[in-house]
């Protein structure tokens, strides 16, 4: 997310690090919806009480404004866009606690299906099933319950209600694979595995009626790039259990303090890119200098998270 977040010049990136601009999809779309994923493996791993909970919904929302007002600052009050990455990862932790509480898996699996059928229901009849930029349901319903000064300024907000059906798919198939996961051994990895393949099939299959899009998020670009996370998931606790903890060691360094260097990078981009683009654009041109910029930053912040893990200083929400 910090590589393709921190582009030293937009319009010479290369597309797989940008996102699609309606249809389709990019090595760029699939970030997030790893991170949707991984809130909602994380449900598995305990039991937090309510107060925990409800505390950590409150703050990823605060975060996520902090985020918001720092990228379009200065900004006004009556102007801060509510919605927005940390806090659609808020509500889908707060959906998929809610379900981890039934140990049976059919409850999760129902769930999940329940949340893509809705959402597929719902795009293919409100505003006639039109899938458009400026006619979706997506936007017609963002457009009733929130101000429009508080949406994206896009025609649709990438981050808005409606999508938060399938993110919330997502994150309790995300729990289905690490209660597998969680047993560490090569078999139930290799289960998990195809758990994601078939998911993703599914995800390509249904795309030829629900098209792959990242700004709706579409139950298809829901299924497949949550399919293709939960497989990568599995490969790499397939080498963890062939090769050891250590062959994943330089990724610990991250996933521990993952907040403080999605934070971290979002608010800081602005003063990064004052101070490092010069340097790197005066050196290079066209998409390797964008790229060489975007790799300075992701290993400057994970320099920051070596440090940080180094020194067992760990930031959680």
């Amino acid at each position: 997310m910090v590589l393709v977040n921190n582009p030293g010049d937009p319009a010479a990136t290369p597309r797989q690090l940008t996102h699609a601009p309606w249809h389709g999809l990019t090595f760029a779309d699939v970030v997030f919806p790893a991170f949707v994923v991984m809130v909602g493996a994380s449900a598995a791993l305990g039991r937090p009480p309510w107060w925990r909970v409800a505390r950590r919904v409150v703050v990823l929302i605060v975060l996520g404004l902090v985020v918001n007002a720092a990228l379009a600052w200065p900004v006004e009050a009556n102007a801060l866009r509510w919605t927005g990455v940390l806090q659609r990862l808020a509500f889908v932790g707060l959906g998929v606690v809610v379900v981890a509480r039934r140990r049976a898996p059919w409850v999760a699996a129902a769930v999940a299906a329940l949340c893509l059928v809705a959402h597929w229901i719902v795009l293919t009849t409100v505003e006639g099933g039109m899938l458009e930029p400026a006619a979706n349901a997506a936007r017609t319903i963002d457009r009733t319950l929130l101000p429009v000064r508080h949406l994206y300024a896009g025609p649709t907000d990438p981050e808005g209600v409606l999508g938060t059906l399938s993110a919330i798919a997502m994150g309790v198939l995300g729990l289905l694979a690490a209660r597998t996961l969680l047993r560490r051994d090569r078999w139930n990895a290799l289960r998990a595995l195809v758990f994601g393949m078939g998911l993703a099939a599914l995800g390509l299959a249904t795309s030829w009626w629900m098209p792959l899009n990242k700004r709706l998020w579409t139950p298809s670009f829901a299924l497949l790039t949550g399919g293709v996370t939960i497989s990568v998931l599995a490969v790499l606790v397939l080498v963890e259990a062939t090769r050891g903890a250590r062959a994943l060691a330089p990724l610990e360094a991250f996933g521990r303090n993952a907040i403080v260097v999605y934070v971290g990078s979002e608010v800081l981009a602005r003063t990064t890119h004052r101070l490092l683009w010069p340097v790197v654009g005066d050196a290079l041109s066209g998409a390797g200098a964008s790229v060489t910029y975007a790799s300075l930053v992701t290993v400057l912040w994970l320099a920051v998270a070596a440090v940080m893990h180094w020194r067992r200083w760990y930031v959680t929400v």
